[in-house]
């Protein structure tokens, strides 16, 4: 895996010695075995946050800097009652180039019944992360998720033959697999818990093609 540092450096993963390197001079290694997904957050005060997410969704933080330094910052487990499908990056569209990551929404969570939670760092807390809004979706079987700062997500799922991958970064949507095809959904995760935040909602049929050869 290889994420991008401050725009100049880089940093590459090997999952099989479980190295993070960054790609400074010297370079800078620090080890920690199991990380599925790597990304970065921005940040004005001259380093750079790489946020992982182990395979049993374990969230840990590194800080990079170009004294060079590369060390691990802490590592904690969102406070769930389940154990989420998916741990993934909000994308920092809205925030600016000038402000701190962590007075934002970093990541999202979503359950297997289709419950997206918002999670902001907050070092007073006792894991590390702050739940600031759930949307409860009642829909499950999903691919994929995607979400902006703008507090609007993009969930994708499986149906049938059909895999429909949707990166809109005002919405989530959530694609629903059927043999029939996908049911797409959007979402705006603004809404009041009290209210579904349900703004759209299509259905894709997947159509069987056949092909008839003739024998002379």
């Amino acid at each position: 895996m290889l994420t991008s540092v401050e725009g100049q450096q880089f940093a590459t993963y090997n999952k099989v010695s479980g190295i993070l390197k960054l790609h400074s001079l010297p370079p800078q290694t620090v080890s920690f075995l199991g990380l599925e997904s790597l990304f970065t957050m921005p940040s004005p005060t001259g380093y750079e946050y790489i946020i992982g997410v182990t395979a049993d969704y374990m969230v840990v933080q590194f800080r990079a800097s170009d004294k060079p330094e590369l060390i691990i910052l802490r590592q904690d487990k969102l406070l769930l009652p389940y154990s989420p499908r998916f741990i993934l990056p909000v994308d920092p569209m809205a925030w600016g180039h000038m402000h701190d990551w962590t007075g934002h929404d970093v990541l999202l969570s979503i359950s297997e019944q289709g419950e997206i939670a918002f999670w902001l760092p907050d070092p007073a807390a006792e894991n590390g992360w702050k739940c600031t809004r759930k949307v409860r979706t009642a829909r499950s079987g999903f691919r994929k998720v995607r979400c902006s700062s703008a507090k609007k997500t993009a969930l994708s799922e499986f149906i049938s033959y059909a895999i429909l991958n949707v990166f809109c970064f005002m919405h989530f949507h959530l694609v629903v697999g059927s043999s029939q095809g996908d049911e797409l959904t959007i979402w705006d995760s603004t809404e009041s818990e009290f209210s579904s935040g349900l703004e759209y909602r299509g259905e894709y049929r997947y159509e069987k093609r056949i092909t008839i050869v003739s024998s002379q």
